[in-house]
């Protein structure tokens, strides 16, 4: 009696899933010595499946056919951008490693982001106003740290620097 009462228990909290997804049943023809065809077992369908459908395959090979017309075209500018990159680079004197910092990743987002029609800054904005604000960003970070030196105390590390006040 206890073992039944028990499984009736068990089952009332557990869902029950009696849709099968006929879409999924698939003939699989097997290879070799078995001619037999073989069907899948259909998948059961759960409570969220009702919203979630999966795309025919039509579609999706309609889609890697736009991606390949689309990608000679891309191809191209892409090969253009990056060599007119690489020739202000060698022009600029700057080096190569450059490309691994994390800001030319971010400098490259923010002009893909902005579009077309964006105006380079000026020789003067880079050297005042741009780099006035960099400058305060960087005494914006450095309040976190002060306050963190003032509780736990900071040493400053050089090799063959002196001060060289008088």
């Amino acid at each position: 009696m206890l073992e039944k009462a028990a499984t009736k228990r068990t089952t009332q909290l557990m869902p029950k899933f009696d849709e099968y997804d006929v879409e999924q049943e698939i003939d699989c023809e097997a290879s070799g010595s078995h001619n037999k065809n073989v069907l899948k077992k259909p998948k059961p369908k759960g409570p969220l499946d009702r919203f979630v459908t999966t795309p025919p395959p039509d579609i999706l090979l309609g889609r890697k056919q736009e991606k390949g017309i689309f990608g000679a075209c891309v191809k191209d500018a892409r090969e253009k951008t990056v060599r007119a990159i690489a020739r202000w680079i060698y022009d600029a004197g700057i080096p190569f490693n450059c490309v691994t910092y994390e800001s030319f990743d971010q400098m490259l987002e923010e002009i893909a982001q902005y579009g077309l029609g964006l105006q380079p800054p000026t020789m003067y904005a880079l050297r005042v106003p741009l780099l006035k604000k960099e400058v305060d960003d960087t005494h914006a970070q450095l309040v976190e740290h002060k306050k963190e030196w003032a509780s736990k105390g900071c040493s400053i590390m050089s090799y063959g620097w002196r001060d060289s006040v008088v």
